[in-house]
Formats: structure tokens, C-alpha cells, sequence
């Protein structure tokens, strides 16, 4: 880099600490500082400043105004909010996970007041609408001190005072802030009263390696003005830490909270503090709302926050006959498709025709803030002969997927993947055929599951609901019913034989002909289980395609064709009418209704274009699900799919030491988690 340099006037880049950490909500939810960097040291008055900032985006975002400027600070560390010079961009588009580098030469003038001076970058819908947008390695600004002409002689000003935990330093040669990130905060419950503990999980990855961090952790209150209190309430230390090059470390500690503390919101501010002392804070890479929790006191003096409600999140403990989930709540989250495929192999062999998810995968969801987990699985693979024992290695899979769950605090949705139809002897057959499997043999394999899942109380715990079939339809007109009534009768024979074997657990009862959202009021005029404990949760699939089919086999475009020549508005509104007839439904009868199936293409399958298209789509169609409180899991991901192998792929799992890769439906199912 080019460096100007003059005797007689220097430029001092320094890092220095505000009087707080500030948080947008709206921000955060959106945009990131992907990195601030000044370019040169050493300027002289008149001479050119080098500005490079990174704006990052999880979510497609169009017609957005970027501002780098240069804003003087005062003695108590407060911003001028007027900049001495500002650089604006309008009109910028972002596509989902874009990064947009900005390099902007700031000419020195020599009539510069004396003082201190930030490097900001703003970013909202129209300039300087936005709080100052964090960098993801520190929250504190590059700071120029700079000297006005005649004050040659004036002695350079003193740094500010430095927050806990530590010195802050300029650009150390071990800069971590460029080397570590914190890839994911979660609190499995996140109410706690004031003079008791809290747990919670924090993870941090290295992008190269590092020797010697501590890595400091420390749970702050959020003030009434939205900023972070520099003081700590509670506070882990973790010194000596050496990290390989895309390696993450895990740390799980009780912070034990005062009896002092004030009621209200706290976050967990994270610090990283290299080798020669410089100490940067990590930012988590999403909402701050995923990392907030609420301190309950017998104060009178709670302190309110502009932050978003927390979402709740099932605390991992536990209990034997937990009660459905309370009216207005709901919880989203992600299908992994790993122990339901290749359903044409059956029984097949594990590891090679199906596997299962790992606890690293399991874990780097809940991270990333699913709530909830479809795990699909095959009748064949757990009952190889209708009516017959279970198979014990296959059982051992499903438990072992259902014990991580429960120990990273996530639940689970069990779901039989078999369109009700079961392959014998090489044959596939149907319900109500001649040769298919009769309701009692259907009633059998459920009674002996749940027996099964009952009897391993951390297994059992995870579970939110049992899906007792994927997808029923092509039955045929048989025992004197219509189709319909048919896969009616069955559910009826599955739901009892569950509650007869001592299953408390909620019940997910799929629609006929594909559990069709748009088809169900027209199927199934009236919600029909009979179930003695009342706890039924109708399920049903929609997809935003032409046929609802899932395969999106033309454009964007042609679909936005399509649909506007069916009368809709959009796509978006398309698939908003079809879903809109099961909600209705649902408050028709008086249910609590899921969505288990819908999601769009990835930017890895069709092009950035079309994907930024879908995800604009996807997000209308998540803030229809969440205005009736749709709760729902999206389709899909896998232990073996990579960014492209699957069109509608949210997340490549980790694997080995590598980190989760979330693609473009991700942001926006992340940014409609549950309540």
C-alpha cells in the first residue's frame, strides 16, 4: 500500500473503545461489517487516506444506501453524527451471503479541527438512516487523530480509557479480529431469575491459525438506550488457546448472575484478546435477538430495550409428559433427510444406501437458531417384517439422532416416510390394496416404536411431535370408503394404538393426496382424530411451484407468468391462497395446524438471479406463516448433500472440522424463526 509521509504532520491510526457497544436490531437482522480498514498510517495533512469497509448481507436486499464517512469523536467517546466527510452509495442490491467491498481515498484537509475522528459506515434506506454498523471482528471504530493546521507543537491526545477485559491495542501483528469469528451463540433457556445460574453455549471458529488467545466471555446488560453496558455481571475466562485454521471450540459454562442484577435484557459479549494484548469483540453473525436473554429481579427498576422478544427455546432437561405446546407459540426450523432416503433400497445398508445426522450437524443447526428437527425414516428399515420385532440397529440410529437432540437442547419430529405404502418381497403396496398392510399391522408398528422411544427417557424427551405417515395417496376405494376416508380410518388406528401404549407425546396427523395445504379443506371438511388427550397437530406440505410439486422446473419468471395468468398477484401470493386454505381450516376447527414441508431453489442450483427472485418470494411467504403463527420445518438438508446437490438444499452440513455452510433459503428461514 502507498504510504504518505511528512515530517512536520503525522496522522495516528489507533483503535480506541466508545463509552458503549451499540446494537441495531434491524440492522443486525440484515447487514453486517464484514471489515473496516484504513490503509495507511501515516498520512500527512493534504494528503489521501485510504478507506476500505466490507458490507455483508444474509438476506437479498435491493435499493440500498451504503455511507462511509469520517465523523469526529469527542473526549467521551461519543460520535459527531454530522461527518466531516461522507462518501454515499445509493441504489445498491445485494444478493443472499453478497459481500460489497467499498474503497473510498479521503483527501486530509489542513483545516481539520484537532482532535479524533472515526471511520463509520452506515447502511439503511436512505443515508445515514442506520445506528453504526459493527465489523465483525471488533466494535471499536478505526480512530484517526488528526491535527489542524498551526498545531504543529500540540502533544498527541491521550487514548480513552479501555473497557473490560482488556488494554485494546492498534493493529497487533496477531490481529485476531481478522482470524476469528463467533459462529453461534444459544441459550436453552433464556429467563433466569437474578441470584441464580444460567447455561449457554457459545462457539468460535478461527479462519487461520492462532496461538496464545484468551478468549473472554461476559454476560452484559442491554441499557435502556439499546447500548451494551461496559460493565460485566457475570464473566469466563479461557486462556492459553491455540486454534488450527478452520477449527471451532465449544464452550459451555453456568454464569452465575448477582442478586444484585437488574431485571431486564443481556446479551453474551464475546472477546477474543491476542497475544500482544489487543482485545476485539466478536460479533454474532445474525440478530443479536438469538443472543439475548432476560434477567428476572425483585427490583423495581427493569430496564425496557428496543431489541426483538428472545425466542423461547426448549430447555433440554427432562420431563416425562411435557404438555403441547402453548396456544400462539410456534417453532420452526429444518428436514434432514439422511435416515428416509433411497427408499427404492430396503432395508439397504447404513452408510452406504442411508446414514444419519451427526451430532456436529445437529448442533450447528440449533446454532444457527432451528428450533425444531424433521427427521424422516423408513417403516421397511425399523420393522423389516410387518407385524414383526423392530430391528435394533436401525431403532439405535433414530435414538442416538433423538439423544444428541436432547442434549443440544433442539427438538424433534419423528416421521414415518412412506407415503402409506410399505415394500415386501421387492413389492410396493398400499393401504387398503388386497395385499397391503392392513390397519392393525399399521396400529402394530407405531405401539411398538413409542414403547420403544418411552423407555430411553433422553430420546424420548426430544421428541415434539410423532408424524405417524409422510404424504399419504394413491389408495384405492376400499373397505366401503373413499380414498380419503381411507387414510382417515388408518391415522385413526395409529393415533390410538399410540395412546393406548402410554404416549402422551403430540400427534401429527398429514392430509391425504400428498398432505396438500391447498387440497385439504376439500378432502377433509372436518378435523376427524378422536384422540382422548386432545393433542393433535394437523400437518400439511406446500410448495411455491406451478404443479405444488417441489421440483421448480422453470424460472422465476415463468412461474411469476404462470401464476399472474392463474389470477395471483405473485408467486408469493400463489402459494400464500393455496397454504391459506389449510389456516383457515385450522381456525375453522379449532387445531393446531404445521406446515412440514415447503421451501425454493438455491443459488447453487439456478442462478443468483432467479435465487435473489425465490428468496424475495420465500420471505413473503414466511411473514404470511408467521402473521397466523404457522409453525413449520423446511425441506431440506442431508449429511451427504453438498451446495448442489439437492435444488432445494438449505445448509451443507458439517463435516470433520468444517464448519455449516448456509445457502440462500437459509437467510430467510432464519430470519422467521419461532416464537
Amino acid at each position: 500500500m502507498s504510504l504518505f509521509i511528512e515530517a512536520r504532520r503525522k496522522m495516528l491510526f489507533a483503535v480506541i473503545a466508545l463509552s458503549s457497544i451499540f446494537y441495531s436490531p434491524e440492522i443486525w437482522a440484515k447487514f453486517l461489517n464484514g471489515g473496516i480498514y484504513v490503509g495507511n498510517s501515516n498520512p500527512a495533512v493534504g494528503g489521501t487516506v485510504e478507506l476500505n469497509g466490507v458490507v455483508f448481507t444474509d438476506l437479498a436486499e435491493s435499493n440500498i444506501t451504503v455511507t462511509i464517512g469520517v465523523h469526529a469523536v469527542s473526549a467521551a467517546g461519543a460520535i459527531d453524527s454530522s461527518p466531516v466527510f461522507s462518501k454515499v452509495f445509493t441504489g445498491q442490491n445485494f444478493y443472499a451471503r453478497e459481500k460489497k467491498h467499498y474503497k473510498i481515498p479521503y483527501v486530509v484537509p489542513a483545516t481539520i479541527v484537532t482532535g479524533k475522528y472515526a471511520m463509520v459506515m452506515k447502511v439503511g434506506r436512505t443515508a445515514h438512516a442506520s445506528d453504526l454498523l459493527l465489523t465483525q471482528g471488533t466494535v471499536y471504530p478505526y480512530v484517526m487523530n488528526l491535527k489542524g493546521s498551526g498545531d504543529v507543537n500540540q502533544p498527541e491526545p491521550s487514548p480513552s480509557p479501555q473497557p473490560s477485559p482488556g488494554p485494546v491495542a492498534g493493529e497487533p501483528a496477531n490481529d485476531v479480529s481478522n482470524g476469528l469469528v463467533n459462529s453461534g451463540v444459544w441459550i436453552p433457556n433464556k429467563t433466569v431469575n437474578a441470584g441464580a445460574a444460567i447455561k449457554i453455549h457459545n462457539s468460535i471458529k478461527a479462519t487461520r491459525a492462532l496461538s496464545n488467545v484468551k478468549v473472554v466471555m461476559q454476560v452484559r446488560q442491554i441499557l435502556s438506550s439499546g447500548a451494551v453496558s461496559t460493565s460485566a455481571v457475570a464473566e469466563k475466562v479461557v486462556t492459553g488457546v491455540n486454534f488450527a485454521a478452520n477449527e471451532s471450540k465449544t464452550y459451555i459454562y453456568d454464569y452465575a448472575i448477582p442478586s444484585s442484577a437488574v431485571g431486564g435484557q443481556y446479551i453474551l459479549a464475546i472477546f477474543a484478546v491476542s497475544g500482544d494484548g489487543g482485545t476485539y469483540h466478536l460479533a454474532v453473525k445474525k440478530s443479536v435477538s438469538v443472543n439475548v436473554m432476560t434477567v428476572v429481579s425483585g427490583g423495581t427498576n427493569p430496564t425496557p430495550t428496543p431489541t426483538p422478544t428472545p425466542t423461547p427455546t426448549p430447555s433440554p432437561s427432562p420431563t416425562p409428559n411435557p404438555s403441547p405446546v402453548p396456544v400462539g407459540s410456534y417453532l420452526r426450523g429444518i428436514n434432514i433427510m439422511d435416515m428416509g432416503i433411497a427408499g427404492h433400497v430396503v432395508p439397504g445398508v447404513y452408510g452406504t444406501n442411508y446414514t444419519k445426522p451427526s451430532f456436529e450437524a445437529i448442533r450447528a443447526l440449533k446454532e444457527r437458531g432451528m428450533q425444531v428437527l424433521r427427521i424422516p425414516f423408513l417403516w421397511e428399515r425399523i420393522q423389516p417384517t410387518l407385524g414383526g420385532e423392530l430391528d435394533q440397529a436401525y431403532l439405535g440410529l433414530l435414538k442416538q439422532v433423538l439423544r444428541d437432540a436432547n442434549s443440544v437442547g433442539i427438538k424433534i419430529i419423528i416421521d414415518m416416510h412412506n407415503y402409506g405404502r410399505y415394500k415386501k418381497n421387492g413389492v410396493v403396496t398400499v393401504f387398503g390394496a388386497s395385499d397391503g398392510p392392513t390397519p392393525a399391522q399399521y396400529a402394530d408398528v407405531w405401539k411398538k416404536i413409542v414403547i420403544a422411544l418411552k423407555a430411553d427417557a433422553a430420546a424420548h424427551n426430544s421428541i415434539y411431535g410423532i408424524d405417524i405417515m409422510n404424504e399419504p395417496q394413491g389408495f384405492p376405494s376400499a373397505m366401503g370408503m373413499t380414498p380419503q376416508k381411507l387414510w382417515e380410518h388408518y391415522a385413526q388406528a395409529a393415533v390410538t394404538a399410540i395412546r393406548q401404549a402410554g404416549e402422551t407425546k403430540t400427534i401429527h396427523v398429514e392430509g391425504y393426496s400428498w398432505a396438500s395445504a391447498d387440497r385439504w379443506p376439500s378432502l377433509h371438511p372436518v378435523a376427524w382424530i378422536n384422540d382422548p388427550l386432545k393433542n393433535i397437530m394437523y400437518h400439511a406440505h406446500q410448495y411455491m411451484d406451478n404443479d405444488s410439486s417441489g421440483t421448480f422446473k422453470v424460472s422465476h419468471a415463468q412461474e411469476m407468468a404462470n401464476a399472474k395468468a392463474q389470477g395471483h398477484a405473485s408467486v408469493a401470493a400463489r402459494g400464500i391462497a393455496r397454504v391459506r386454505n389449510f389456516t383457515n381450516w385450522c381456525a375453522k376447527n379449532n387445531v393446531p395446524c404445521f406446515l412440514g414441508e415447503f421451501g425454493w431453489p438455491n443459488s447453487h442450483v439456478v442462478s443468483e438471479a432467479d435465487a435473489r427472485e425465490w428468496n424475495a418470494t420465500g420471505e413473503e411467504f414466511m411473514r404470511f406463516m408467521d402473521s397466523v403463527k404457522l409453525g413449520g420445518t423446511m425441506w431440506a438438508t442431508g449429511t451427504w448433500l453438498n451446495a448442489n446437490g439437492n435444488i432445494l438444499n438449505a445448509y451443507v452440513l458439517p463435516k470433520g472440522n468444517q464448519s455449516i455452510l448456509p445457502l440462500s433459503p437459509a437467510a430467510v428461514l432464519e430470519n422467521h424463526l419461532g416464537k
